[in-house]
Parts: structure tokens; sequence; C-alpha cells
């Protein structure tokens, strides 16, 4: 779909985004691709903007995001290919569940 310029891509350890990245990419330099990670768990958010952090887990609607720290082939990809790396609010996670399941 060449005329979608930005996907937002929920983050984890971080290998789904990396391989989204490197497809979309390829597609077209102009998209954007946005990681977003929960604010109570920003592991890969922190590593992205260059601040070393102790992440201690804590309980999240998004279980699947959770995660301590990422390899580092896939740290490589993301900081390459990814345009940006967001923490967002448990709300927020709720809401754009709620929004894509009706």
């Amino acid at each position: 779909m060449p005329e979608i310029y930005t996907v937002i891509v929920p983050v984890g350890g971080g290998g789904i985004v990396s391989g989204i990245s490197v497809v979309r990419k390829s597609l077209s330099r102009m998209a954007r691709v946005i990681g977003v990670q929960s604010e109570d768990n920003p592991a890969l958010v922190e590593v992205y903007h260059g601040r070393d952090t102790v992440i201690s887990v804590k309980e999240s609607i998004a279980d699947g995001m959770i995660t301590k720290e990422a390899s580092d082939l896939t740290l490589s990809i993301i900081k390459k290919n990814v345009d940006d790396m967001v923490p967002v609010t448990e709300e927020e996670i709720e809401k754009s569940l709620l929004a894509f399941t009706g």
C-alpha cells in the first residue's frame, strides 16, 4: 500500500518493528515507521534515544510488549530504519485495542 506513509508498530523485543521497517523502507524511503512501547516498560524507547536505564518490569495491559533488552542485531536495524520510538500510556494502548476490536 504505497499510499500509507506512516506505520505505527507496537514494540516488545523489537523483532516485528525491525522486519516491518525493513520491508516498508525498501518500498519507500519516504515512509515513516514509528515504534510505540508502554511508558511503564520503555526499554527499547530508552535505548533508541541513547539513554541507559535500568528497567524494572511493571504489569501492563500489553504484556507482549514487555522486554528488558533487544539483541544488537535488532537494535542496529531499528536505529537504521525506525524514524522514532515513542512511549505510550496504558490508557492509550487500551483505547487503540478497543478501536480495532470494536
